[in-house]
């Protein structure tokens, strides 16, 4: 139960992450277009 909970947790983690990348990169370019 407890290790399922965990791998629920890790994958959310990992979602996350790449969600904040994304939103990251598309405000470096959004704020380069803003600079240009």
């Amino acid at each position: 139960m407890l290790s399922i909970v965990n791998d629920r947790l890790g994958s959310i983690e990992l979602f996350d992450r790449n969600a904040l990348m994304l939103c990251a990169s598309k405000v470096a370019s959004t704020t380069g277009d803003l600079r240009t």
